[in-house]
């Protein structure tokens, strides 16, 4: 992944350490996988299914880090899946 965004020329932080709101008030830090444009996560996972619990995890990563998307990346199946969330307060 680092080398495909590095080659398209895609700014990311690797491991990256956001911070989290709560009515404009920072309460904490939340890591994620990547940090995309200043304003996505990209998550990598390694599980047979996505659960609900992975998809709502991501969504709470959205509103709490004030990001606009969050790029959910299966790589436990045998082909790629992937889910894109977006962030209602931007849209």
């Amino acid at each position: 992944m680092k080398i495909e965004m590095a080659d398209n020329g895609i700014s990311f932080s690797k491991e990256c350490v956001t911070t989290v709101y709560c009515k404009h008030f920072e309460i904490g830090r939340q890591w994620g996988d990547f940090l995309v444009e200043e304003n996505s996560f990209m998550e990598i996972k390694a599980v047979i299914n996505l659960e609900k619990v992975n998809l709502a995890q991501a969504i709470n990563y959205l509103e709490a880090c004030e990001l606009t998307a969050d790029l959910l990346i299966n790589l436990g199946v045998k082909s790629l899946i992937f889910k894109l969330l977006n962030n209602k307060k931007f849209n």
